[in-house]
């Protein structure tokens, strides 16, 4: 479901939620795309970033469940 118009026991109002309806699916345009090369959304992206942290990595890598063979190493950010 993309919207809800709404809904209505009466004849007029009916109609009129009807042609909203139709004009909204004329005009819907579906999942807008984000243009990940656009420098103002990647300025965006950066500015809602607060940190970011590996945690529980050397407990993960060490486990014997969870070894794929590959080092792991914390640059320690970015």
């Amino acid at each position: 479901m993309v919207k809800t118009i709404g809904s209505s026991k009466d004849p007029t109002e009916i109609e009129q939620l009807f042609e909203e309806g139709h004009d909204f699916i004329q005009h819907y345009r579906g999942q807008q795309t984000i243009n990940f090369a656009d420098q103002s959304f990647k300025d965006a992206v950066k500015q809602s970033i607060n940190s970011i942290t590996i945690e529980g990595i050397k407990e993960l890598q060490s486990s014997s469940d969870f070894n794929l063979g590959v080092p792991v190493r914390n640059s320690g950010g970015i």
